[in-house]
């Protein structure tokens, strides 16, 4: 119990020691309704089945698109390639040597299901660092020596520009769409 409480997110960190009081309450309540009037413990029983069944119809329709995968009519590497838009990038990456030095420029934040030994990610610390060092992007990516760049639209222009004159080789691309918004990743091998 207490590394559940100390292993998850703020929000469910409090929730989660209130919890048995709060169904301690609710189950008094209910039994309070139930064993009172016969005509008021009827409505509270049917308001608390509607409630109920509420709930149900709508963890069902949020979960309408899982079910297959669940149900096992769709493997689990098939939901994810459909559905987490990281998870075809990070497919290919896991299958190169391990040795491999991985740059990811795609300001791809998810790192689910990364395998590798060395990946570097161009977020807020890495250009807090070559801030503090003084050393530019392109710098770090030729002292980086990185045999695959992970790229997508919004990476930053001198990545592109890096892997232009550097005569890296499209290796691996794919788009996905999440929420209406289009991703296209390209991963590049160096020659």
């Amino acid at each position: 119990y207490t590394l559940i409480v100390f292993k998850t997110a703020a929000q469910v960190r409090y929730f989660l020691p209130a919890l048995p009081f709060l169904a301690l309450l609710a189950g008094f309540s209910l039994a309070r309704l139930l064993n009172g009037d016969k005509a008021v413990a009827r409505l509270g029983g049917a308001l608390f089945a509607a409630v109920i069944a509420l709930h149900a119809g709508i963890f069902v329709y949020k979960a309408r698109d899982r079910w297959e995968a669940v149900l096992g009519a769709e493997t689990a590497e098939h939901y994810l390639i459909r559905k987490e838009r990281s998870y075809s990038a990070y497919r290919y990456l896991n299958g190169t040597p391990k040795n491999s030095r991985i740059f990811n420029a795609a300001t791809e934040p998810r790192r689910f299901y990364n395998q590798n030994r060395f990946m570097a990610m161009d977020d807020a610390n890495l250009r807090l660092f070559l801030a503090d060092e003084k050393r530019s992007l392109p710098e770090y990516l030729r002292e980086g020596d990185f045999d695959f760049i992970w790229v997508s639209p919004f990476s930053d222009p001198q990545v592109h520009d890096f892997i232009r004159e550097r005569a890296y080789q499209k290796a691996f691309s794919y788009d996905f769409e999440e929420g209406g918004t289009p991703f296209h990743y390209r991963i590049y091998k160096r020659p």
